[in-house]
């Protein structure tokens, strides 16, 4: 879970936090967080 966890974080660092981002980094945490609850 935490090499998981890392590599979401070092994919979030390639996109600049936006409005445009927004919904990516929403769908990208309740995907992380349902793999979480599945694992």
């Amino acid at each position: 879970i935490r090499a998981l966890l890392e590599k979401v974080q070092e994919n979030w660092k390639l996109f600049p936090y936006g409005k445009e981002n927004e919904i990516l980094h929403k769908h990208t945490m309740f995907t992380f967080k349902m793999s979480v609850l599945f694992l």
